[in-house]
């Protein structure tokens, strides 16, 4: 690692409630473990929420990394916390004289320009987009560009901020709705299945952020466009970095961070129970259920009722990921919920999470969140 000759302070205020916001957090981890010279400082719960960031006012942070939760401060609080230096996490930034900003968002023109090329090639020529409940930058630059693709290539799609039983059921059929994010997509799914609506049969539905557990455990499952938010913390963090080789004034035009659009996640919303979704979802399922015992991906192929070799081809085409890259965030999840949740020696954790043993689980751990287990338990 490459030896500095000063050190800075790097303040991070993100909800760990949103998974956009874990894998950004993520992303600046990353980056920490290249940048010894920085200090990071999480004034986040890790359950979800945020500590009074006025507790942070003394600690002499150099740089912020911030979501919403910048509205709980006054101007000269911010000035103060942040050292005049900020990232705006995918919320409303601040004009105020002597700070230095950027604004970090997703890539949402690529991520509008994916959506509508898979429901395209789905065969659909009616479209819809659902915005987020609020006004926001990303989701209309979402629905924006989404609609734009569609119309490029020759069909219509119309707004819908009424998703209500009698709104889906006037859309025309069979319609490719596309939400601003998992969330809204679930609320569609929701209201599709009250009201007999099927999915994928007369509607679509295709949300945005991977969100594993919304989009694995609603019925369909939610096919999802996949920002690289880990990507998103990583130039944060070297954009605040770099501008101490700057001179810091005050921002009249923010810098825009951007980061891109990996893939779309295809689930059982936009691409339907054909065999090969069949028998990866019970896979899947069969892996989430029993990933803490100690199964084996042919147990997974026996269950699924198809053979080893298939089933490792086909797995991360659904899925994105191999069976053992699943396996092992099952059980990953198990130990931080371990740390979290219980006092339990961090040298037994491993035998409650389906590893074999606990040096082999703390290089894992390490490697993966940029944390020791003490660390995270203590956080």
């Amino acid at each position: 690692m490459k030896k500095f000759s000063k050190h800075y302070k790097l303040l991070v205020s993100l909800d760990q409630r949103h998974t956009a916001r874990q894998r950004i957090i993520g992303g600046i981890l990353r980056w920490s473990m290249i940048h010894s010279n920085w200090d990071v400082e999480f004034a986040c719960e890790p359950l979800g929420g945020h500590n009074d960031l006025r507790e942070y006012l003394d600690w002499g942070a150099d740089a912020l990394i911030i979501d919403e939760s910048h509205e709980a401060l006054t101007d000269d609080e911010l000035l103060k916390i942040s050292g005049g230096r900020v990232v705006f996490a995918n919320c409303r930034d601040r004009k105020i004289k002597g700070l230095h900003y950027a604004i970090l968002g997703s890539d949402d023109e690529t991520i509008g320009l994916r959506a509508a090329e898979l429901m395209i090639k789905n065969g659909l020529t009616q479209f819809a987009y659902v915005p987020w409940s609020a006004p926001s930058r990303w989701s209309d630059g979402r629905g924006r560009n989404f609609i734009k693709s569609v119309e490029e290539k020759g069909f219509k799609a119309t707004s819908l901020t009424d998703i209500s039983a009698e709104a889906l059921k006037a859309l025309p059929k069979p319609c490719g709705v596309f939400c601003a994010n998992d969330i809204r997509a679930r609320q569609v799914i929701l209201e599709c299945v009250r009201s007999g609506i099927p999915i994928p049969k007369d509607i679509q539905v295709l949300g945005v952020d991977d969100n594993e557990f919304l989009c694995d455990n609603t019925d369909p499952s939610i096919s999802s466009v996949l920002p690289e938010f880990d990507r998103g913390g990583f130039i944060s963090a070297d954009w605040l970095s770099e501008q101490f080789d700057r001179s810091c004034e005050t921002t009249e035009c923010p810098e825009l961070l951007v980061f891109p659009c990996i893939t779309v996640i295809e689930r059982l919303s936009t691409c339907g129970v054909n065999a090969t979704m069949r028998y990866v979802d019970v896979a899947r399922t069969f892996i989430r259920k029993n990933g803490l015992k100690n199964i084996s991906v042919k147990d997974v192929a026996k269950a699924a009722g198809v053979s080893v070799s298939l089933l490792q081809r086909d797995y991360p085409k659904i899925t994105g990921r191999t069976m053992v890259e699943e396996l092992i965030q099952v059980r990953l999840n198990e130990a931080k919920r371990l740390l979290r949740k219980t006092t339990m020696p961090i040298e037994s954790i491993h035998t409650f999470c389906g590893f074999k043993s606990s040096s082999y689980l703390k290089n894992l751990f390490k490697r993966r969140t940029g944390k020791t287990m003490s660390a995270y338990r203590a956080q």
